[in-house]
């Protein structure tokens, strides 16, 4: 029993370090995974990440982070005036290599129903509290609620690393009445 009890405190004690070197390795490199906020005129709502694979350096090594989070949508929608448009905010500095944008009208036991479809957006630099982010905008047709998927990718330019960094966001729009 008393060997048990020592390796506990081992793993604990594991799984304490690793948590403080991630917090700092992720505090001394910022090219993490990017805030994304999706903007309907006053609204605001930030993105849900779903999915993240993100490769940068430590200062020592090239680290790739894999994340993976529950595939549902924002509970709570954000309001979409019919006509306007819709922008979602890639607080990141670099250009995404690629970005697909995909909607649906209707969940069904919180899963989106059918294939979906493809949004055609502009894609435009701006500045935001003095630094450089992207911003994908389009108009929507909305009936009622739209459900929306972001997936985006770059490759690390900002490292020795090279790597890919991609990351996946869903957002929930309903239109206002």
């Amino acid at each position: 029993m008393k060997g048990r009890g020592a390796r506990a405190g081992v793993v604990a004690l594991f799984l304490v370090l690793v948590v403080l070197a991630a917090g700092s390795m992720a505090a001394a490199h910022s090219s993490g995974v990017p805030r994304t906020v999706l903007r309907t005129g006053n609204a605001t709502q930030d993105g849900k990440l779903v999915n993240a694979s993100w490769t940068s350096f430590d200062g020592t090594f090239c680290v790739t982070q894999i994340s993976d989070g529950t595939p549902t949508f924002p509970a709570h929608a954000a309001t979409w005036k019919p006509g306007s448009k819709i922008r979602i905010q890639l607080r990141k500095k670099q250009r995404p290599d690629q970005l697909t944008i995909r909607s649906w009208a209707s969940l069904r036991n919180e899963r989106p129903v059918g294939a979906g479809e493809l949004v055609s957006y502009g894609l435009s630099r701006t500045m935001r509290k003095g630094r450089y982010i992207w911003v994908a905008s389009f108009t929507p047709k909305v009936t009622s609620h739209l459900y929306l998927r972001i997936r985006s990718s770059w490759v690390d330019t900002g490292s020795e690393c090279g790597g890919v960094q991609m990351g996946t966001w869903q957002f929930h729009v309903v239109r206002a009445l």
